[in-house]
């Protein structure tokens, strides 16, 4: 059986010291829905993660070679300072992919207190 759990602890608004200190998440509003929105931040996350590393992948599968000359024989060669700024170039995506997670917001449409001033939908999340 192939299982794969984590372990996270969570500590609330008014946690003591220890409790605190020890949690690998600290929710700060007294609102244990903000772990939800702290899990869905996690998965962005991981999401984009995943993006920054198959983009670097592909793109450095292309670029190298023809940055070494292996296709010289066919007539591509791309000189070096080129080479050199098609790899600061390369970061680009990288970067904005990672920004875009300061936009995180929880888009969860199960609000079920239409009486709250702020519905979950606009709730932003902080730094966990």
């Amino acid at each position: 059986m192939n299982r794969r759990q984590a372990h996270v602890g969570v500590a609330m608004h008014a946690a003591t010291r220890l409790a605190a200190h020890s949690a690998d998440v600290m929710l700060l509003k007294p609102d244990i829905s903000a772990f939800i929105d702290a899990w869905e931040l996690s998965k962005t996350t991981l999401s984009t993660i995943r993006f920054n590393f198959w983009w670097a992948i592909g793109y450095n599968i292309l670029a190298i070679p023809l940055a070494a000359g292996v296709f010289e024989t066919f007539g591509v060669v791309l000189p070096p300072a080129l080479a050199g700024l098609s790899e600061i170039f390369s970061s680009i995506p990288v970067v904005l992919a990672s920004l875009t997670l300061f936009r995180f917001k929880n888009n969860d449409n199960n609000s079920s207190s239409s009486s709250n001033s702020s519905s979950s939908s606009n709730r932003a999340v902080g730094r966990v």
